[in-house]
């Protein structure tokens, strides 16, 4: 952990970086269309249908997977809560913007901890206020809820074999993965870092294999229901971006595209 006496100065950048990028996110909608990407339309358009009663679809009839759970999952959320299709594009943008002051924590915490408290505040500095970070935030995607999860996963791995430790590891891998399914990737990284090298240690001791486990069950409560819903749905765990555009466009009689 870095040195108490350097939060004051971590909560002033969480502070500082929060304001410049929430200023951003409250323009009007009209200046954002330059900010955000397509993809936020395409999920907001999917969580309308799904709020909507018309399920998991772009255009209203046909479903579709191409999209990520956990962001998908906020945006019913919040779209019920809100109501008001041009709110609802600036708190979505909020959320965002605190899934990166998150991942900014995190990264304060990590790198606190390896070379210090002047290591945590410029590992902090540098991701909050880095344009580029910022841009990706603003772009209203499911990216930077991956990215907080992944390092959260960095902080927890410190504490991965305990057992809470494991649990809780668990469950942070499953949300990155449910936040963007390539973050499975890093995932196992992450994994095989913590226990491969426990693993080898307590070979004789079978205890040791609780803790793994543990840690991929948690993630296995998160992640299966995605996963039977998909396989369920659509015969495979895979994901298909534009899948509705593809039937729309590829069904005999149903016109050459989409708005058709």
């Amino acid at each position: 952990m870095p040195s108490p006496r350097t939060a004051p100065l971590a909560f002033l950048a969480l502070l500082l970086g929060g304001i410049l990028l929430l200023l951003r996110a409250w323009q009007p909608l009209g200046v954002l269309i330059g900010i955000t990407a397509d993809d936020m339309f395409y999920y907001l358009e999917i969580a309308r249908n799904i709020g909507e009663g018309n399920g998991p679809t772009f255009d209203g009839s046909t479903p579709t997977n191409g999209w990520h759970p956990l962001w998908m999952g906020i945006l019913v959320l919040l779209q019920a809560i809100v109501g008001d299709a041009a709110a609802l594009v600036h708190v979505a943008l909020s959320v965002l913007v605190l899934a990166h002051l998150a991942t900014g924590v995190a990264l304060w915490r990590v790198a606190g901890a390896v070379g210090g408290s002047i290591a945590g505040l410029a590992a902090m500095a540098c991701w909050i206020f880095l344009p580029a970070a910022g841009q990706i935030t603003l772009s209203g995607v499911e990216a930077p809820l991956a990215t907080a999860a992944l390092a959260w996963c960095l902080v927890l791995q410190t504490d991965g074999k305990t057992e809470k430790g494991a649990f809780r590891l668990g469950l942070c891998m499953g949300l990155a993965c449910l936040a963007r399914t390539d973050s499975a990737l890093i995932c196992t990284v992450i994994f095989c870092a913590v226990y491969l090298p426990f693993l080898r240690e307590q070979s004789f001791v079978k205890a040791a294999w609780k803790l793994p486990a543990r840690c991929v069950g948690a993630g296995a409560i998160l992640l299966l229901p995605w996963l039977f819903w998909n396989l369920m749905a659509f015969g495979r765990i895979s994901q298909d971006s534009a899948r509705a555009l593809y039937f729309k466009t590829h069904t005999p009689g149903s016109g050459s595209g989409l708005w058709d």
